[in-house]
Formats: structure tokens, sequence, C-alpha cells
């Protein structure tokens, strides 16, 4: 399953979807567009790097892939970038269903 994140230099952000809503135990890649580096934030909390992949294929795509997703992956992913001195953020909430 992927969710995109796009993070545009332009003061206008767009993501989609804005909500994906993935099964317990599967994988999601959350996808994020930037000409410039990016960090990942998960509920507002910078992820470590070592969680963070680098860019994609496409020069401006970055990728966080997560594994064995479980009900504490829940949340809101934000990509953040920065471009002549501004910061630019794009979000995506992450649901989570079934059963331990």
């Amino acid at each position: 399953m992927m969710l995109n994140v796009h993070l545009l230099e332009t003061f206008t952000q767009k993501v989609f979807p804005k909500k994906s809503i993935s099964l317990l135990g599967r994988s999601i890649t959350l996808k994020c567009y930037s000409t410039s580096n990016v960090k990942w934030k998960f509920n507002h909390t910078k992820l470590p790097l070592k969680l963070v992949k680098s860019r994609g294929v496409n020069p401006m795509e970055y990728k966080l892939i997560i594994n064995n997703i479980n009900f504490s992956n829940a949340g809101i992913y934000t990509c953040q970038g920065e471009y002549n001195n501004h910061k630019f953020e794009s979000s995506a909430t992450l649901k989570v269903v079934g059963k331990y």
C-alpha cells in the first residue's frame, strides 16, 4: 500500500490521500516529493534517521516505509522540507484496523 505525501516548494502543499487505512501486519510506503531534503515526523515527533529511506528512483521522491504495521503506527505522518529559509509541511493520517 502506498500513501503519497506531496510537499511542494510554492507554499502549496497537497497530500494524496489525506487519510489511509491499513490492516495489521501489512506494510505501507509514504512518499514525499520535494526539491529539498526532508525530515519525517510522526505525531509531531521527529523520526530517527534510521527509519527514513533516502530518495527514491525519482530524485524529488523521499520514502518512509513502515513494515509489519501495528496499532502504535496509527497517527499523523508529516514530511517537512525547507526552501529559501521557509519551512513547508505536508501531512497524512494513517489508521490501522484489525484484530490481535
